[in-house]
């Protein structure tokens, strides 16, 4: 199939490409594909993870407000954008190169609700005041995981960014998701499960989800999108629970097959801390 590279610029994240292919749209981060969309119909999920960006919701519905850190071409905006009519999002990126191609190229919507800064994540947490129901931590750069938004310190930002809230007589959490690249088990694993012993570190309780994965994917021995959830608080419930919970409330029906996808996590207590301090020596740093 024929590829046509409609924009082409180097940025702070790196290499930034825009390639269209038949009417497949994706955006490039060096040579990591960071979001693709389809021409024809922009609204259809093209990245298998972004539907499992809303496991926060299984835990506090509704979100009022949300904020992601990274942008990427918006995916995840977008869907947010549809599924929750009255929320504002708030989308921050270190990168101005990836905000103007995503709204340009991505079909990011630009209206009141939403919100585009050009920020180092960790600068806006540290600097902004407001709080949110949903944190959603999905930030590469064109060597895969930034380190620095994902050490001790920085989960301790985004912990005391969210808010717990009232709903229909119960309390709801505040929830940090994070998209986790890699692999669970064998050789590979080291950075998703050091992001997992972090996120315990930081947050009363961590719950993971597995993106469903092409069985010829698996074959292949492909990594996958881990999404893991922490709140702020630890009394949750089962997989099966939350799922009961979402099939009973009308508004949550459309997202009650997410608990499906939860699994267990691993025993990570062996694992290594990520800690600003041993990034910033080069001790310890993340990879796809």
């Amino acid at each position: 199939m024929n590829q046509r590279i409609v924009y082409d610029s180097m940025g702070i994240s790196g290499r930034l490409q825009v390639v269209d292919r038949g009417h497949r749209r994706t955006m490039f981060l060096g040579s990591l594909p960071q979001t693709t969309v389809d021409l024809k119909n922009p609204d259809r999920h093209t990245g298998n993870y972004i539907p499992l960006l809303h496991a926060g919701s299984l835990f506090n519905p509704m979100p009022d407000r949300a904020l992601f850190l990274g942008l990427g071409g918006g995916a995840g905006v977008r869907s947010f954008h549809r599924a929750y009519a009255s929320a504002r999002l708030d989308a921050v990126d270190i990168d101005p190169n990836v905000i103007e191609v995503a709204q340009e190229y991505f079909f990011v919507p630009e209206d009141e609700r939403v919100s585009l800064v050009v920020e180092d994540g960790r600068r806006y947490l540290a600097l902004h005041p407001s709080t949110f129901d949903h944190i959603i931590l999905d930030a590469y750069n064109q060597d895969g995981y930034p380190s620095r938004m994902y050490t001790r310190e920085c989960f301790a930002l985004i912990a005391r960014a969210l808010r717990n809230r009232s709903m229909q007589k119960r309390e709801h959490p505040g929830v940090a998701v994070v998209n986790a690249v890699g692999w669970l088990r064998g050789n590979k694993s080291e950075s998703v499960r050091i992001i997992i012993r972090t996120m315990q570190e930081v947050f009363a309780s961590v719950h993971l989800f597995e993106v469903p994965l092409p069985p010829w994917r698996r074959l292949l021995g492909d990594g996958n999108n881990y999404i893991l959830v922490g709140t702020t608080t630890r009394r949750i419930g089962s997989p099966r629970v939350l799922r009961n919970r979402a099939l009973r409330n009308p508004s949550m029906k459309s997202i009650a097959w997410i608990a499906r996808r939860s699994r267990s996590l691993p025993d990570v207590r062996e694992t290594e801390l990520l800690t600003d301090d041993k990034v910033d020596r080069g001790q310890l740093i993340l990879t796809v």
